[in-house]
């Protein structure tokens, strides 16, 4: 009887050592089974939708080649654009540039100019040029099929005395594809030409500032237009189809003018005033240089 009951008293001990080195056991199994389950591939019905390979196959990859060599150039370019974008963004590259070429007293400034119609370009100011008061604008853009704008102008309103100055500025432009559908009420949108407006215009006026935001001003201008072949090529040229009789100053001309001005601001701000006023008064006499056909009085 006790060798009986010492056998049953050492086989639960034994009992439970063997049921907990089989479970261990079992679970390494599991671990190790589960490990080589995730090593092999899964079915891709089996992944997510965000993780599944939807590659196209070669027949249909085939299909799309000409397709996609014919947008080559067009990714390509745009990723360009867009990098460049980035890059310029990321190391705020205008912002040093201007902040480089602006003067510590922020007298002289480059700024750039970006148009839809006009293109590129800069604008130069240079406040105090060679005195106090004395102020320089210079500006220049270039677009599409030649098109070009420069301008540049000079004033001083104390250039004789405290009272007296002058104002002085020069423009061309060059606009390559103008329209023109003929001349009168009768004209039709299928008639459409195009041509090239080229004008250079110069001023030179004597300025007096008698009182604070009072401007009286006398002066000559000189303006020279030419109309030349339209670079439009889906249009027709205006020269292709009106001779000069047709369309007066065909060809361009020059012109000479007079100007006389008053201006007065007695605005307390130019952005949102609460008070004043501005007031302006001009005339222009312009008469063509060698001839009669253009000439009048404003």
């Amino acid at each position: 009887m006790k060798s009986l009951a010492r056998q049953r008293a050492f086989s639960l001990p034994a009992i439970l050592v063997f049921g907990l080195c089989f479970y261990l056991l079992a679970g390494f199994n599991h671990l190790a089974f589960a490990q080589e389950k995730e090593d092999k591939e899964i079915p891709p019905e089996q992944l997510p939708v965000e993780e599944r390979d939807t590659g196209d196959s070669f027949i249909e990859n085939l299909g799309e080649l000409p397709g996609d060599i014919i947008t080559l150039p067009f990714k390509l370019f745009f990723k360009g654009v867009g990098f460049a974008t980035r890059v310029i963004d990321y190391n705020a590259i205008i912002l040093r540039v201007t902040d480089w070429l602006t003067s510590e007293d922020e007298k002289r400034k480059v700024r750039l100019i970006v148009t839809p119609v006009s293109g590129g370009g800069l604008i130069f100011i240079q406040d105090d040029l060679f005195k106090a008061g004395m102020d320089f604008r210079a500006s220049g853009s270039f677009g599409i099929r030649t098109r070009r704008n420069f301008y540049s102008g000079l004033r001083d309103p104390q250039f004789f005395s405290s009272k007296f100055g002058i104002e002085a500025a020069g423009f061309h432009s060059r606009l390559p594809d103008e329209d023109f559908f003929g001349i009168g009420n009768n004209t039709l949108k299928r008639d459409e030409t195009n041509y090239l407006h080229q004008e250079s215009n110069f001023k030179f006026a004597l300025i007096s500032t008698p009182y604070k935001g009072t401007l009286f001003s006398a002066g000559l201008a000189y303006s020279n237009v030419n109309i030349k072949e339209g670079r439009d090529p889906k249009h027709p040229s205006l020269d292709s189809l009106f001779a000069p009789a047709q369309v007066p100053g065909l060809f361009g001309t020059e012109m000479w003018s007079l100007r006389f001005k008053y201006y007065r601001d007695t605005r307390n701000a130019t952005g949102h005033p609460t008070k004043g006023g501005e007031e302006y008064l001009a005339y222009e006499f312009a008469k063509e240089i060698n001839g009669d056909t253009f000439g009048y009085r404003k």
